[in-house]
């Protein structure tokens, strides 16, 4: 699950990225979209290792008893 969100959120960085090479724009319109999705990937990876975190501590617990 979080090799597949990482991947997304990867996908989704570069889609930005060339979609932004693409498009007609000035370079700080730019730069500015790339910040903004770079930080949507980091949240979306944050959020998908917490999530497998909490999911293996209750494994783990399931396990112990």
């Amino acid at each position: 699950m979080l090799g597949f969100t990482v991947g997304f959120a990867m996908g989704i960085s570069l889609g930005a990225v060339i979609g932004g090479l693409l498009a007609p724009s000035s370079g700080e319109t730019f730069r500015e979209s790339v910040r903004r999705q770079i930080e949507v990937a980091k949240l979306e990876a944050a959020k998908a290792a917490q999530a497998t975190e909490e999911g293996l501590l209750a494994r783990f617990e399931e396990a112990k008893q």
